[in-house]
């Protein structure tokens, strides 16, 4: 699997194990052990570029490798950027 398992926090920058952090049940995103952050704590712009972001890294990833990704499990967190 090509998929980090140490990531980087989009609101206090630091980095954290995901393996060890739970999954935002409404955007999808690992809260971060440090400041307790996911996307839910993002301004509406970050949102956007933290989605975008993850969306271009995983069709990547897809294209390269053929390893498909959920993005159903940020819908909640698109609709409210849309």
């Amino acid at each position: 699997m090509c998929r980090p398992d140490k990531v980087k926090c989009f609101k206090c920058f630091k980095w954290f194990d995901k393996k060890k952090s739970q999954e935002c049940k409404k955007c999808g995103d690992f809260k971060c052990p440090h400041c307790n952050s996911c996307m839910c704590n993002l301004s509406k712009k970050e949102k956007r570029v933290a989605l975008a972001m993850i969306y271009t890294y995983e069709n990547f990833i897809n294209e390269k490798l053929g390893l498909d990704y959920n993005f159903s499990k940020h819908e909640e967190i698109e609709k409210e950027i849309n």
